[in-house]
């Protein structure tokens, strides 16, 4: 009998955590060449620059890119104020907080989250502007 309920016990575990994972929406990370490549051909994606206000000043943004400062202790209520149902495209300097910021909102329940990886606002503009 134990032994019939720590194997059921086994699977029922195995079982949530499946589901759990299965439930938690990856945010999708693309290299330059397939970010390009969709902001180009889809204008209807928001792009999301999750920068700081100060690297902003020193560089410039992507041409109608939105600004929300990942590093904010406002950005969950900021991101929470967009439409969940667009497409967004993430940025930031290096990738690292772009692919943080995409997990946040996916996790917050954004349906199409893509972020930049490997590469950040120096090179997706010099690319853009080709």
């Amino acid at each position: 009998m134990k032994k019939h309920i720590s194997i059921s016990f086994i699977i029922l575990s195995l079982l949530l955590f499946s589901i759990q994972a299965f439930s938690q929406a990856k945010a999708n990370g693309l290299d330059l060449k397939k970010t390009v490549s969709l902001l180009k051909s889809d204008s209807n994606i928001v792009i999301l620059d999750v920068r700081t206000p100060e690297e902003i000043k020193e560089t410039g943004i992507i041409k109608n890119a939105v600004n929300i400062d990942f590093k904010a202790n406002d950005f969950k209520t900021k991101a929470s104020a967009l439409d969940k149902n667009k497409t967004y495209v993430i940025y930031c300097r290096s990738g690292n907080r772009a692919g943080q910021a995409a997990q946040v909102m996916s996790d917050m329940g954004f349906k199409n989250i893509s972020y930049l990886k490997g590469a950040g606002y120096a090179e997706l503009s010099k690319e853009l502007n080709k």
